[in-house]
Formats: C-alpha cells, sequence, structure tokens
C-alpha cells in the first residue's frame, strides 16, 4: 500500500487528524474475540468433531500470528482493547504500517480484523533500534518491539513502514472434517514456523459463519472456532512467597517468584490460579519449580521440579485484607466479611472502570474507602477536589485531574449497558450488559 493511500486512510477518520491520540473506537456489535485454545492436535480433531454436523463441515485453518490484534473500519486503525469491545485509535500508525490483505478482503472498508506484526527479517535487521525507553536495553522479541512500537507516542520512520497488518485468512485452508482428520497438521505447524510472520499456533473455525455465530460465546471467545498453540516458552525459578489479593469475589493467590527471564522479559510473578489449585498441585514457598508463558499475562505454574525439607505451606484461612475468617467453596477461597474493604475496593474499582472513569486506579479507590468512608460508585461522583487533595500522594494538580475526570464521565451521556454493567450484579459482566 503506498504511503499516500496510507495517510488518506488517516484523514477519512472521525477525528480527522494526524498524530498521537486515545480516542475510544467501539467494535459495536462484532466483538475482537479472543481464543479458546488447546494444546496437542488431539485435543484439535476432539474440538472439531464435537461442533461439525457431518462430516463435511468445512473448516478454515489459519496462522495465528503473534503480534497485537486489530480493526480497521473505514480507515480507522484501532486495537481490540480490553475485553474486545472498546479499542483505542491508532491510526496515526498506519504511515509506519503495511497491510497485506487476504484475498477478497482489497476492497472492504467495513470491519477489516486482522493481527499487527513486526516481521522475523525486520526486526533481525533493525534491532538495534528497538530499544525499551526505560533502560536502553534492545527488545528479545518481535512482539515485544511491535507492541512498544504501536503503542508509543513516537515513530521510527527512518525505515519506513515497518510494521505490517496481515488481514485474517491470508494464510488460510479450507478442509472439511474427513479432510482434517487425515490432515498434517504437525506439519504444517513447522511450516508456519519458518515463515517470516512470528506465529505461534493455528487457528481453526466453522467456514459456516452463521452456524459459528449461532454456537454463541463467552465473553472472552467463540464456541465456534478454536487455536492450536505452539509450546509456550517456559522458565525455571523458585517461589519466594505466595501473596494472595482480594478480589470481587474470590482470593487469588500469586507466586512471587526468583527473578526468571522468558523470551527478554523479566518475571517476577507467577499465576496460582485458585486454591483448589495450590492444594491439588501440593505448591509450598521455597519449591524450585518450572513456569510457562502465555502471551502478555504473567506466567503461570507449569511443575513442582524440587521441594525442598525448608518448603513452607502457605498460609490461608484468614483474608488479608480485613482479617476476617475465610470460606474454601471447593475450588476459591473467599472472604467471609461481607462488609471487607478489599471487596469492596475490587467491586468500586470494577464499576469505576465499567461507567468509564479510567483515571481512578485501585489504590487511589482504596484510599477514597480508607479515607472517606467511600461506600459505592455513586459516592464517587460527589467527592470534591478538596477531597481528593487529602489523599496520600496527591497533590493540588492530581487532586483537580481526579475531580475533571470523575466530572467529565457525570455529565455527559453514559451508555445504558454501562451502567448496568457496573452494578456488580453477579453474572452480568459488560459483554451480557
Amino acid at each position: 500500500m503506498a504511503l499516500t493511500h496510507r495517510l488518506s486512510l488517516v484523514a477519512g477518520a472521525s477525528t480527522g487528524k494526524i498524530g498521537f491520540h486515545k480516542e475510544k473506537v467501539s467494535h459495536g456489535d462484532s466483538p475482537c474475540y479472543s481464543m479458546d485454545k488447546v494444546y496437542t492436535v488431539d485435543e484439535l480433531l476432539h474440538f472439531a468433531c464435537k461442533i461439525a454436523r457431518t462430516s463435511t463441515e468445512k473448516f478454515d485453518i489459519e496462522v495465528k500470528y503473534d503480534g497485537l490484534t486489530g480493526s480497521l473500519s473505514h480507515g480507522i486503525l484501532s486495537t481490540s482493547g480490553e475485553g474486545g469491545l472498546v479499542g483505542v485509535d491508532i491510526s496515526d500508525k498506519l504511515p509506519i504500517i503495511n497491510i497485506e490483505y487476504a484475498p477478497g478482503t482489497e476492497k472492504i472498508t467495513k470491519n477489516l480484523r486482522g493481527e499487527i506484526i513486526l516481521k522475523k527479517s525486520v526486526f533481525a535487521d533493525h534491532k538495534h533500534l528497538f530499544v525499551r525507553k526505560s533502560n536502553g536495553k534492545p527488545y528479545k522479541i518481535p512482539r515485544s518491539a511491535c507492541v512498544a512500537q504501536v503503542m508509543s507516542e513516537d515513530n521510527i520512520e527512518s525505515i519506513g513502514a515497518f510494521l505490517t497488518f496481515v488481514i485474517f485468512g491470508k494464510h488460510q485452508k479450507t478442509m472439511t472434517l474427513e479432510e482434517l482428520q487425515g490432515f498434517d497438521l504437525e506439519g504444517f505447524a513447522k511450516a508456519v514456523q519458518q515463515m517470516d510472520y512470528p506465529a505461534d499456533g493455528l487457528v481453526v473455525k466453522l467456514q459456516d459463519r452463521e452456524y459459528l455465530a449461532s454456537l454463541g460465546a463467552t465473553s472472552h471467545h467463540q464456541h465456534g472456532e478454536m487455536s492450536l498453540k505452539f509450546g509456550n516458552p517456559t522458565g525455571e525459578t523458585t517461589i519466594l512467597d505466595i501473596e494472595r489479593s482480594v478480589g470481587k469475589g474470590r482470593i487469588t493467590p500469586v507466586a512471587i517468584i526468583e527473578p526468571v527471564e522468558i523470551e527478554g522479559i523479566l518475571n517476577r510473578r507467577a499465576s496460582l490460579h485458585n486454591a483448589a489449585f495450590i492444594k491439588e498441585k501440593d505448591i509450598c514457598i521455597g519449591d524450585r519449580i518450572s513456569v510457562e508463558r502465555c502471551g502478555s499475562i504473567i506466567p503461570g505454574f507449569l511443575k513442582t521440579l524440587n521441594k525442598p525439607e525448608t518448603r513452607r505451606t502457605p498460609e490461608m484461612g484468614v483474608c488479608p485484607a480485613c482479617n476476617a475468617p475465610t470460606i474454601f467453596d471447593g475450588v476459591n477461597e473467599t472472604c467471609n466479611n461481607d462488609q471487607c474493604s478489599g471487596t469492596l475496593a475490587c467491586q468500586i474499582y470494577d464499576s469505576v472502570v465499567r461507567i468509564g472513569i479510567e483515571t481512578l486506579g485501585k489504590t487511589t479507590v482504596q484510599k477514597l474507602i480508607e479515607t472517606h468512608d467511600i461506600k459505592n460508585l455513586s459516592d464517587i461522583f460527589y467527592i470534591t477536589v478538596e477531597q481528593a487533595s487529602e489523599l496520600e500522594g496527591f497533590a493540588d494538580i492530581s487532586a483537580q485531574n481526579l475531580f475533571t475526570a470523575v466530572q467529565q464521565v457525570k455529565n455527559k451521556p453514559i451508555n445504558d449497558w454501562r451502567i448496568l454493567a457496573s452494578l456488580n450484579i453477579s453474572g452480568i459482566g459488560r459483554r451480557m450488559s
């Protein structure tokens, strides 16, 4: 795509501005779903057999690129966003992005989905340009460099359009269930890994999109498609401690680990999922473990490598936020205090995010509860500049910024679904709302 064409796309955006901006873009009735995943060919074939109506049911098999999912609609390029509902306008990045269309998508201007990637060859040839602003050290994998550049306020323009937006379907095969069962998926996966496109798996989805949609979706993924993930990168480390944090409805354990570098990223925490997982895997402080990194989230526990005699069982039974007794429901540990400040902070923070107050962090919500006895979302809308300035660490400017952010939401129309989602009704999240 010529540079002039890319610039004309930006000019067609609703803002009419070229430059760094973070305006929100709604994905409307077509959320940018994430993907459910399996790790073996047998699991993938089991999925396909389960949803196929006949042996001639057709499936599309394509590459799962390892980058940043995006949407191109009427010249506006945006990220998928949290939950796939509302992304960030990154149209200012179009001058440094080449668009590679899938067959038949060149003339479509609405709802093109794809992955923004940094090709392996470009990364290898210009590695010296992709460095972290924080310490000047180079990124070690293309995905990290790609995401950093997309979210940066600055563009590296000396090498032209070095990022690529690959429209989904560019590298795609179509076959029936019967053909899929006899296809060399492992060989195809190996061929994909040799491509210039960074990839971390394959995607299998029903070709009949109406049938796919009829199977429904969770807030995370559609039931009619599945990804086969290549082996995740791993590392070995030691559990230094196990931290338990209070959420809206449960207490989540996280391992504090001896720092371990995986694919250029230094990790100090690892997910332990829930209380039942710790008990089932017999995880203790001091254990030598293997962790695996999945995408951009913190790594997760994979297996225990060594159990020293000095290992310690993590403490449970008392809420880390209010010291009240906890209960175990068979899977999760939960606080038994319906007035728990930790649970309240998480509930209010979640409501704040869903209603659209983006500058109010969880720590600040906790301070408001402790300092001004905030009880619910509506109390947030009555915070004054003077009250905000009384919070620990808040100067006059930060207090004014907090007040202004709240007033902006308070004095503009709010979508009905946001109000419903902010009520913290069990089972009714953002997507259901």
